[in-house]
């Protein structure tokens, strides 16, 4: 049965009930499908919002396994460089263990060395004494001959540090009890002195022990012959200047 009451719609017209219900399903119909529409809007837009997501995504994907393999390169050559150094380090270690050795054969040579300058050191102290006993027994053995070395009868007037040539020649030891002395100043005599000498001649009690034409150098010092020991004092005459060197070659003749 259709109802004849009037309704008044929406846009303000008044219509029948019939016509209402028809006009109020078109609306619900047109918002229905309005929203709907708007749904898939929506639902568009998210598809297409999630596909920019993915891909972005799969961009990043992508780079992050470029990394990945730039980042395997790496490692690979890092555990390279890893078995060179381990191989490196068994070298030095080598090394350090020859060098060990080399340090230790070095320490056992200075060792060895310096037990060797001891043993030169007591050599050398052994041979000093026996040179210094040489001499002492030297110097003994002829203390009673007629002239000593400290009382050769040298001028007055010979300037400081003057220097005498003497020579000893056995040669004329054969012909004459006299050797013949070369001096730069002639030797005066002298009435406190021996008498077995001349002007430019003295008996020498080592003429039989001297090799032929040997030279011995004497430097003689006026100027500490006040302040020289005993052994270079003249006790014959004391204004005669002392023996003050003698070359260490005249010790031969006493041996």
């Amino acid at each position: 049965m259709t109802s004849n009451k009037r309704v008044r719609t929406q846009e303000g017209q008044e219509v029948t009930g019939n016509k209402h219900q028809k006009i109020h399903n078109n609306e619900y119909s047109k918002r229905y499908r309005e929203k709907k529409k708007q749904e898939f809007i929506d639902l568009q837009n998210k598809l297409e919002s999630r596909d920019e997501e993915i891909r972005r995504l799969t961009e990043n994907i992508q780079k992050l396994e470029k990394e990945k393999e730039s980042r395997d390169e790496e490692i690979q050559q890092l555990i390279m460089e890893k078995i060179s150094m381990r191989d490196k380090i068994q070298i030095l270690k080598e090394e350090k263990e020859s060098y060990n050795e080399e340090i230790q054969r070095l320490i056992m040579e200075k060792t060895s060395m310096c037990d060797k300058i001891q043993n030169l050191e007591k050599e050398k102290e052994s041979l000093d004494s026996k040179w210094m006993t040489k001499i002492c027994e030297a110097f003994t053995a002829n203390e009673n001959t007629p002239l000593e070395l400290n009382q050769i009868p040298l001028s007055p007037i010979s300037p400081p540090n003057q220097e005498i040539n003497i020579s000893l020649s056995s040669q004329k030891s054969n012909n004459s009890p006299h050797n013949t002395i070369n001096e730069n100043t002639p030797l005066s005599p002298d009435q406190n002195t021996d008498t077995a000498y001349t002007n430019t001649h003295f008996t020498n009690p080592l003429s039989l022990a001297s090799p032929s034409n040997q030279e011995i150098n004497i430097l003689l010092s006026n100027e500490e012959s006040n302040n020289s020991s005993p052994l270079d004092q003249n006790p014959n005459n004391s204004s005669f200047p002392a023996l003050y060197l003698i070359d260490p070659s005249f010790f031969n003749l006493f041996t």
